[in-house]
């Protein structure tokens, strides 16, 4: 039996079955981790009411450019580098 560790999002689930089905260039569109504001969230108006987030601005780039994101988006961020730094480290990625 194989376990596939996926994460806590669809993309990082998604990103590790690809790679244990031998995926090795993947390509992520519109995965920033960002939201426009406090009152217009990327959910608004598609997924209703959603629960209550803590918001912060973060630095990102080598321009150091001020955005907005959440702590669970943080948390995602994370797991996705570390699941990057693991796939490289073992040879299951060319990205």
């Amino acid at each position: 039996m194989t376990v596939v560790n996926t994460g806590g999002s669809v993309v990082l689930a998604a990103m590790s079955i690809a790679s244990m089905l031998g995926f090795r260039n993947l390509h992520l569109f519109g995965y920033d981790f960002m939201v426009p504001s406090q009152e217009k969230t990327y959910a608004d108006d598609i997924a209703g009411i959603s629960v209550d987030r803590t918001y912060m601005k973060v630095e990102v780039g080598e321009d150091h450019e001020p955005v907005l994101t959440c702590t669970s988006f943080l948390s995602f961020a994370q797991q996705f580098f570390n699941m990057l730094e693991t796939q490289r480290k073992w040879g299951l990625t060319d990205s």
